[in-house]
C-alpha cells in the first residue's frame, strides 16, 4: 500500500530572441510506506517457563490489530481488520511476521496479544472489547506444561501521526497461569535421601481463560478467570522414576531447606482442604521408609500469575520408649513342694 504519493510535473515555454529553450521542471515526492513492527517484554515471572524477552522470543507470540478512521470513535462497527491471530517470531535479531502491513496515519489502531505463538489454534479475541480467550490449556505434565503470557491492556495510537516514523508496537506480557515450587528438609537430624515424592489432588483437567480484566486482577491470588469443564484427579511424580530428579539428598541440618529441581506451570483453581496431598518414600541410613502421606488440611489457592513454594518436612517420628511403672514384688505363698525348717 502507498500513501501520500504525489506527481507535481510543471512545464515552461520561454522565448528570447530568435531562440527556444524547453525546460522541464519535475518534482516527485514518495513518502516510503512504513511497516508496522513489534517487540514484546516479557514481565515477572524453568525450562517451561517465560522468564525475559529472550524466552518469549524462542516461542514468540500472536497478535490481533484493527484500525477505524481517527474522526470516529472506535468500535467494532467501524474497525478494520489489520491482524487475526498473526504470528510474530523473532529470527535475525528482529521481530518479525509474513505478509507485512503499513500505518495508516489517518485511522487509530488497537493491538492485543498472547503467547506462546505454538497454542494459537486455541487463542480468540471479541474484538468489540479486546479480551482474550484461550481453550485447552493443560496444567503441568513434566516438561509439556506451558507457561501462558497476554497483555492485558493491549496498545493503542491514535491516527494524524505526524512523526518521522512510527515506533514499533510495544507489548507488555503477563502470566496469567500459576506456578509451583517446591522444598524440602529433615525432620530428624539425620540425613535423609528421598527417592520419590508425588503430588496429588487437584482438578487435572483442561482449563480455559476467558479474560474479564484489563488490568491483573487486584483481587489476592485470583483465578475467577478459569474454568475447568472436566474434572480430573492430578497427579504427578515430584522426585523419583517420572521426573529429572532420581533423587534428593536432605541435610541433617533441619534448617537446610533443598530445592526439588521441576517448577510446575498450573491451571489456576482452587482446591479444597485435605484434597492436597504428599506421598513419600525415603531412606535414611540403609532403612527404607515407603508410602509416607501428609495432606494439606486449608483449602489451597493457585492464583493468576502468582507463585506458591510449598516447603516439605520429610521424616519418621523417632522411635520413644516410656515405663509407664514398676510394680512391687508379690509376697505370695512359697513354691509349692518347698518346706523350710
Amino acid at each position: 500500500m502507498k500513501k501520500n504519493y504525489f506527481l507535481l510535473a510543471a512545464s515552461t515555454m520561454m522565448f528570447a530572441a530568435c531562440a527556444q529553450t524547453d525546460m522541464v521542471n519535475e518534482v516527485v515526492t514518495e513518502e516510503a510506506p512504513q511497516t508496522i513492527g513489534f517487540e514484546g517484554f516479557a514481565g515477572k515471572t524453568t525450562r517451561k517457563e517465560i522468564t525475559n524477552v529472550g524466552d518469549l522470543q524462542g516461542v514468540g507470540f500472536q497478535v490481533w490489530g484493527y484500525k477505524a478512521p481517527t474522526a470516529a470513535t472506535m468500535d467494532w462497527s467501524n474497525q478494520y481488520t489489520v491482524f487475526n491471530n498473526t504470528t510474530v517470531s523473532y529470527a535475525d535479531s528482529k521481530w518479525g511476521y509474513e505478509d507485512p502491513k503499513y500505518w495508516d496515519r489517518t485511522s487509530t489502531y488497537k493491538f492485543y496479544a498472547a503467547a506462546p505463538a505454538s497454542q494459537k489454534s486455541f487463542y480468540s479475541i471479541a474484538p468489540a472489547t479486546g479480551m482474550i480467550t484461550i481453550a485447552n490449556v493443560e496444567s503441568a505434565e513434566n516438561d509439556n506444561s506451558k507457561d501462558y503470557l497476554i497483555d492485558r491492556d493491549g496498545y493503542t495510537i491514535g491516527g494524524a501521526y505526524t512523526g518521522t516514523e512510527h515506533d514499533p508496537v510495544s507489548f507488555d506480557f503477563h502470566h496469567i497461569m500459576s506456578k509451583l515450587s517446591f522444598k524440602l528438609k529433615a525432620a530428624v537430624a539425620e540425613e535423609i535421601v528421598v527417592t520419590r515424592l508425588v503430588m496429588t489432588g487437584w482438578n487435572s483437567g483442561l482449563g480455559t481463560f476467558t479474560q474479564n480484566a484489563k488490568t491483573t486482577p487486584n483481587v489476592a491470588n485470583d483465578y475467577s478467570e478459569w474454568t475447568i469443564a472436566t474434572a480430573g484427579v492430578g497427579n504427578i511424580t515430584l522426585v523419583g522414576a517420572g521426573s529429572s530428579q532420581a533423587s534428593v539428598t536432605l541435610n541433617s541440618d533441619k534448617s537446610t531447606l533443598s530445592t526439588v529441581t521441576d517448577e510446575y506451570i498450573m491451571v489456576p483453581q482452587i482446591i479444597a482442604a485435605e484434597n492436597l496431598t504428599f506421598t513419600i518414600d525415603f531412606r535414611i541410613g540403609t532403612e527404607e521408609f515407603i508410602g509416607q502421606v501428609g495432606t494439606l488440611a486449608s483449602q489451597q489457592v493457585w492464583g493468576t500469575d502468582a507463585h506458591t513454594t510449598y516447603t516439605i518436612s520429610v521424616g519418621p517420628d523417632v522411635i520413644d520408649f516410656n515405663v509407664n511403672n514398676v510394680c512391687g514384688w508379690d509376697a505370695g505363698s512359697p513354691n509349692p513342694g518347698t518346706e523350710i525348717e
